[in-house]
């Protein structure tokens, strides 16, 4: 396939699986309480969150390289975000009233914690618009909500500052790196953009060097100081998922099969709803549970359960939104 052409990385499907996959092994296992208490398991499935980093550099990857297809310019701003909006919004609402009925229903489940957690009007409405982080005494619905604000909050910055990135003029490029790898330093919390900019950093660059956008040298001489930072201001963890991510991606971007395309297909829903709806399936029958085949056995049921109410998450509201979002030109 001509790279100059290329609008679509078949092999990102297995990464958004697998990072998706991660994150809900790591919720299963590690944060739901006193369910599996192995340390060693615990610290093996501990490294299942940094799937939310991997998703990072995929977005470094993905949405510049769409942007690049597209001609983007300043003069498409709106239509860009609109055709985000439409793309991520509904399955995220429908996560919200999901996780919000979770919450009122609960509390009239027998043998669960008593322990109301239902949300106000005013934790909805700061949902809506992924203020919530703006708002320190709001909890999220659901605790992987923070990094969808996170993924608004680089289009939002990705949008104005692109076209910088794009430019023939080595100023203007320059001034978009600085920006990114400035961003970590004036951090106040990993709840915003900043402190993860160097990670969708190295995603964009492998981009705008695979689009030929920019040269090898250029490539390298930036690429550098923003593996440094991620290891230096997020930590090297980070650092091995974001260059394994690219790797994967250079060397085998062309890989595709039926799994892979299922699961990356529904991985945007299934991260929505598996610490909602597998973790309740999991939270509810863990209890009594002693033996390690019965454990293994009900974070399987929560990952399939997870799975099917995804694919039907995907199949109805998803694909639609996706549908919809590419009819919106640049």
């Amino acid at each position: 396939m001509d790279k100059n052409k290329m609008s679509y990385i078949p092999v990102i499907d297995l990464l958004r699986g697998v990072a998706s996959c991660s994150v809900c092994l790591f919720h299963f296992i590690c944060t739901t309480k006193f369910f599996i208490t192995g340390a060693l398991v615990l610290s093996i499935f501990q490294f299942g969150h940094y799937g939310v980093h991997m998703f990072f550099v995929i977005s470094g990857m993905v949405i510049p390289l769409s942007m690049i297809k597209g001609n983007y310019e300043y003069k498409a701003w709106p239509k860009f975000l609109w055709k985000r909006f439409i793309r991520i919004e509904p399955p995220y609402i429908a996560a919200v009233l999901i996780g919000t009925a979770f919450l009122f229903l609960r509390n009239h489940v027998a043998g669960t914690v008593s322990l109301d957690q239902r949300p106000s009007v005013q934790t909805l409405l700061l949902h809506i618009g992924y203020l919530v982080p703006f708002h320190p005494s709001t909890a999220w619905i659901n605790p992987v909500f923070w990094t969808l604000a996170i993924e608004f909050q680089y289009y939002l910055v990705l949008s104005l500052l692109f076209p910088l990135a794009l430019s023939a003029g080595l100023v203007s490029r320059l001034l978009f790196y600085i920006v990114f790898l400035a961003g970590c330093f004036f951090s106040i919390s990993f709840d915003f953009l900043p402190a993860w900019m160097p990670l969708f950093l190295l995603g964009i660059l492998y981009i705008l060097w695979f689009s030929e956008k920019i040269s090898s040298l250029e490539y390298w001489l930036v690429t550098i100081p923003a593996m440094v930072l991620v290891y230096w201001k997020i930590d090297g963890a980070s650092l091995i998922v974001g260059i394994g991510t690219l790797g994967i991606v250079h060397f085998f971007k062309n890989h595709t099969d039926s799994v892979s395309k299922f699961f990356g297909n529904i991985s945007y829903s299934l991260y929505l709803l598996h610490a909602i709806v597998g973790a309740a399936f999991i939270n509810y029958l863990s209890h009594g549970v002693h033996t390690v085949w019965q454990k293994g056995m009900i974070v399987l049921g929560g990952l399939v359960v997870s799975v099917t109410s995804a694919y039907v998450l995907n199949k109805f509201i998803e694909k639609p939104s996706q549908k919809l979002s590419s009819k919106v030109k640049y």
